[in-house]
């Protein structure tokens, strides 16, 4: 209502001014411009009006809005902890494969004699094979330990006995006592274990004489070559 009142005034005021300038008298020119010199304009009502519009905004300064730190310490441990897993098993894998290398190499480079004591299933181990090493090498004495595991090997095959590397012979005849092989064996376990555990010195001749002893538990052996 207030602003339609300011309205209506306005116009009045323009009204009654027009009808002002139709109805006074003409103003010459050095007149008018002593008029607009001697005019104020920071007194005139417009001029007021436009002090109060000129008002000076108050700066506003961009409020310092403080984000949320993200916690990237935990994702940056997770990421490390994560490569050091990977590290670790693939270190652990390398020293297997290491290991497994270096267990076979040994396991080809061992003796003869640490196979054998390393032997677990005689049924699995090539003796054949070792007997030939042991033959070329010339070592007699080693050769009848194998000859005498070839015994046990063939009563174990024949289910004759059950072997095991920490039985005894006598255990052996024990499971024989009922076997016609239980006098063979009995004379053959005795030559070895003077042979081996007496570490008496073993020739040529006395593998051969050992080897005729037993032939009875090979049947290939029935005859023998020199």
């Amino acid at each position: 209502m207030r602003f339609i009142l300011n309205i209506l005034a306005l116009n009045s005021i323009l009204v009654f001014t027009n009808l002002t300038l139709i109805s006074a008298e003409p103003v010459s020119e050095p007149e008018y411009n002593k008029i607009k010199s001697e005019l104020k304009y920071d007194d005139t009502k417009w001029g007021v009006t436009k002090r109060k519009f000129d008002i000076e905004k108050p700066d506003y300064e961009t409020p310092d809005i403080d984000m949320p730190d993200i916690n990237t310490s935990g994702l940056t441990s997770l990421k490390e902890g994560i490569i050091y897993l990977v590290i670790t098993i693939l270190g652990f894998f390398i020293l297997v494969i290491i290991f497994n290398l270096l267990k076979g190499k040994k396991i080809m480079e061992a003796t003869i004699e640490e196979q054998l004591d390393q032997m677990e299933d005689i049924k699995q181990v090539n003796l054949d094979s070792l007997m030939d090493k042991a033959l070329k090498q010339n070592n007699y004495r080693l050769a009848l330990r194998i000859r005498f595991l070839e015994v046990l090997k063939y009563l174990t095959n024949e289910g004759l006995i059950e072997w095991h590397a920490k039985k005894t012979n006598r255990a052996y005849l024990r499971e024989m006592s009922t076997s016609s092989l239980y006098s063979p064996y009995n004379t053959v376990s005795s030559i070895f274990e003077r042979a081996w555990y007496g570490n008496i010195e073993v020739s040529k001749e006395d593998f051969q004489y050992f080897k005729k002893e037993s032939a009875v538990f090979f049947e290939s052996d029935k005859t023998l070559s020199n």
